[in-house]
């Protein structure tokens, strides 16, 4: 791990922290690498040497290569690290407290109409393990919404209670 001397063992502890406080993996992850990222930005810094200057200045050139949802996403994780290490008397005071979060829209999704819909289930050949995964993956997205994550865990569908089990961000759903 390539981080500033200060950063690497509260990494450590807030890795531990997020696992305890029950967020998935996968996003406790992500917040890591991004406090690793501002790591590398000041590399001769302790974390208790981080001002808010220089985290406006952080995100400012993360705007010239990341979209705003991402800048946002980022600020999102620097801010709870930053306030673990606050509440752990790591800090002296939180650079993030009075920090405004990037603004971003969100882009309306496509809507399909039915006969698209209808087309997509004609392609799918039910006369085959595949075409029938196929076939209950479109029904599955377009009747619950799910989303990318969650349709890629669904089990097999319980056939006989016309029910499917999907587990994501938000825990296990069970959809009839």
């Amino acid at each position: 791990m390539n981080t500033a001397v200060g950063f690497h063992s509260s990494i450590r502890s807030f890795r531990l922290f997020l696992q305890v406080q029950g967020l998935r993996p996968h996003t406790g992850d992500y917040y890591c690498r991004e406090v690793e990222r501002l790591a590398r930005r000041f590399p001769e810094r302790e974390p208790d040497s981080i001002s808010q200057s220089q985290l406006h200045e952080y995100f400012l050139e993360q705007t010239e290569t990341l979209s705003a949802k991402a800048v946002r996403e980022s600020q999102l994780a620097l801010r709870r690290f930053f306030r673990f290490l606050a509440s752990e008397g790591e800090v002296r005071q939180d650079p993030t407290r009075d920090m405004k979060l990037m603004a971003f829209q969100v882009s309306p999704q496509p809507t399909y109409s039915e006969t698209e819909v209808k087309k997509l289930l004609m392609v799918c050949d039910t006369k085959t393990r595949e075409g029938l995964r196929d076939a209950a993956m479109v029904v599955v997205l377009f009747d619950t919404g799910v989303r990318e994550g969650e349709l890629v865990s669904m089990d097999l569908p319980d056939w006989e209670r016309r029910k499917v089990m999907v587990s994501g961000k938000t825990g296990v759903k069970q959809f009839c």
